[in-house]
């Protein structure tokens, strides 16, 4: 089982950093997923996904065969890094189609949020109403199923089948439920 880490900041390194050691996670089943060019300097697999996370990254088209070479080129780095295995993800928010893509793999049996800003100050409800999802036409419907086999969910903010919540304050996402509080931050 490996568990992989969706690092866009200091912030999220760090409370990735602290799950991993508050859960006794071995290092070598841990993968950090560093985006927005950050530099990571520690025993821990690191890979950049910042060629997956633009808005160019995952199109929507009515392409098939550019939108099923994507999805097959996002799941084979998955299936590249992780060996093969099975994972649990660990990530800011759902709200990013490349979030879509690592949650709906087959080999991804969980997904949980952790702290990175302002958004985990607020309560689930609040967020997901006020950050609105996308609207899409029927067209685009049609689309993103055909193209995407359906793995493109129109997530909200926080998409409410996460298993827990990790933050490093009492503060850190009111009213979720599962919330792990990582203390001696």
């Amino acid at each position: 089982m490996k568990h992989l880490f969706y690092v866009h900041s200091y912030i999220t390194y760090l409370v990735s950093l602290k799950i991993i050691s508050s859960k006794g996670l071995l290092k070598s089943e841990c993968i950090l997923l560093t985006n927005r060019k950050l530099v990571i300097s520690d025993d821990i697999a690191a890979h950049s996904i910042d060629d997956f996370t633009s808005v160019d990254a995952i199109p929507i088209s009515s392409n098939l065969v550019s939108s099923w070479k994507t999805l097959r080129t996002i799941d084979l780095f998955i299936r590249t890094i992780t060996s093969g295995d099975s994972y649990y993800l660990y990530l800011p928010n759902t709200r990013s189609r490349f979030s879509a893509v690592l949650i709906t793999n087959k080999k991804c049996v969980g997904f949980n949020f952790i702290e990175e800003g302002l958004a985990s100050y607020y309560p689930i409800q609040e967020i997901n109403n006020n950050v609105k999802s996308r609207t899409y036409s029927l067209k685009e419907k049609i689309n993103r199923y055909l193209c995407y086999g359906g793995r493109l969910r129109n997530l909200q903010f926080f998409d409410s089948n996460y298993e827990s919540v990790y933050g490093i304050s009492e503060y850190s996402f009111p009213e979720f439920r599962n919330r792990v509080i990582l203390k001696d931050y």
